[in-house]
């Protein structure tokens, strides 16, 4: 039955909960878009590889793309293993890559200059819907308390 009267304590943490929530993954999004931007700055020269192997495997909402990378830098023949959520070639194919010319083995892919900014906005947007829900939550714990 609906108590039309007061709010409890215990009421008030269950709308909280969710803004909680809320406010941490906005705060997670935003450090990964910081990481993003992050290799932006630092991933600056650009590099042909050539995709030795590449897989997919299924997930629960579509597929991880799986791809093993070799170019050369400076003489020197690296590979890395990168994952990713939409697929951009297949095993023999040529595909251009920047790299952190300090440390070589640190790679971007050209779209993650539009993913990074993507994050942000999203972290943005979940920090705000948790912070007016708690908001909105103390407002009415405070009217009907």
């Amino acid at each position: 039955m609906w108590n039309s009267g007061s709010m409890s304590d215990a009421d008030l943490i269950g709308m909280l909960i969710p803004s909680v929530f809320c406010i941490i993954w906005g705060i997670a999004q935003i450090i990964v878009s910081r990481k993003r931007k992050n290799e932006l700055e630092t991933c600056t020269e650009m590099v042909t590889a050539t995709i030795d192997d590449a897989s997919k495997i299924r997930r629960r909402y579509g597929y991880n793309y799986y791809y093993m990378l070799r170019y050369v830098w400076m003489d020197e023949v690296y590979k890395v293993q990168i994952k990713t959520l939409e697929p951009f070639g297949a095993t023999g194919e040529e595909t251009v890559i920047h790299i952190d010319p300090d440390r070589p083995k640190k790679i971007r892919l050209p779209e993650s200059k539009a993913m990074s900014f993507g994050w942000l906005v999203m972290g943005i947007a979940i920090l705000v819907v948790g912070f007016v829900w708690a908001v909105g939550a103390i407002g009415y714990y405070l009217m009907m308390g």
